[in-house]
């Protein structure tokens, strides 16, 4: 679980601000398949960079149920370059 005092070590120290914002206007989570359609990321992508600790890891909401903060989700792709602005 990420302490809000502490940045996640995926994210870029420039976009600190942007996830706060992020976090307080929406806190809710998101399951697997709603990440992977935001993302355009594969589940076996979306596990191994969590994993790496280059995704935002998830979080246990249930037994048997797991889920990401949608706030950090969001936090995560708006610190990935543009697709436009890094062709060469």
């Amino acid at each position: 679980m990420t302490d809000h005092t502490t940045l996640p070590a995926w994210l870029p120290s420039e976009h600190a601000e942007r996830l706060e914002a992020l976090r307080a206007s929406d806190p809710g989570f998101i399951r697997l398949p709603r990440v992977v359609a935001l993302t355009g990321l594969s589940k076996s992508t979306v596990w191994d960079r969590s994993r790496l600790g280059t995704f935002p890891a998830p979080v246990k909401i249930g037994e048997h149920a797991t889920a990401w903060k949608k706030a950090e989700v969001l936090a995560w792709m708006e610190s990935r370059p543009s697709a436009l602005g890094s062709v060469a």
